[in-house]
């Protein structure tokens, strides 16, 4: 059954592992394909229970491999919405770095909250991890909030003038506040321009990144969803994370638990 997933890999499963890397990594025309490219097809064998609990897209895949995977793809992510004022949202995320998922538009994207309020963002529609910091971080965590109703809005329609544009108002509620009125009025996503890439200090393939370039989050593929995708790079921030900045580089601490719990997937 799905929802009864196999016993964690053994040893054997991860030699074959590293035998795939060396044939997928060599310079040849020959190509492994070991890629699980949909997750879609799964759910057509589980129970039809199984979609009455009331799963997001997310939570679909998370609770699908929970079974065979060491981490808990559930703790500390944002992924459904939350009773609180969005400044409370956006201190309650940032201090305890949260992963947030994101669907706008019919597309899933990802990012993770790091130290010092800096944030990595991750788009399966182009694949790598981009770096933001400062106020540059701040809007970016700020705009998928509310573009994705995460905290209470009721509040920005009730209270405009008494509690965000006031003359007592501080300045995060005055954006906040701008940013809500703004948010249908222009194409894109706040903090775009302020974003640089930034490279994973992996050496090998772990089935999340590229394998012809390991330092790179690898992109959706035909056929797959992107929301599978996008926990893909959940379980690059949890199974490797914590992550941190190391000088030019996102340091993943953790690859040996990375490379279990990818094989489990």
């Amino acid at each position: 059954s799905p929802l009864q997933p196999p016993a964690p890999p053994t040893a054997a499963a991860l030699r074959e592992l590293q035998k795939r890397k060396r044939v997928a990594s060599e310079d040849t025309d020959q190509l492994v394909d070991c890629y699980p490219y949909a997750f879609s097809p799964l759910l057509l064998f589980a129970p039809s229970a199984y979609f009455d609990r009331g799963y997001s897209n997310y939570h679909a895949v998370a609770q699908f491999f929970s079974g065979v995977l060491e981490v808990d793809m559930l703790t500390n992510v944002l992924a459904d919405r939350k009773n609180m004022l969005y400044e409370e949202l956006l201190e309650y995320v940032q201090s305890q770095q949260m992963l947030v998922t994101c669907c706008i538009d019919a597309h899933f994207t990802a990012f993770q909250c790091l130290e010092r309020g800096a944030v990595v963002h991750y788009d399966p529609a182009g694949g790598g991890q981009k770096l933001l910091t400062g106020d540059g971080a701040q809007s970016h965590v700020l705009w998928h909030l509310l573009k994705c109703g995460y905290g209470n809005s009721q509040h920005i329609q009730e209270n405009p003038e008494e509690y965000y544009t006031s003359f007592h108002a501080p300045s995060v509620r005055r954006k906040i506040f701008k940013m809500y009125r703004d948010l249908n009025r222009r194409y894109g996503r706040s903090g775009a321009g302020f974003e640089k890439p930034i490279r994973l200090d992996l050496q090998e393939w772990y089935l999340v990144n590229r394998a012809s370039n390991p330092s790179e989050m690898d992109a959706q593929r035909t056929g797959n969803t992107c929301y599978f995708q996008t926990f893909l790079f959940a379980l690059l921030c949890r199974a490797g994370g914590p992550l941190t900045i190391q000088g030019s580089t996102l340091h993943v601490p953790d690859p040996a638990r990375l490379e279990r719990c990818s094989v489990a997937v």
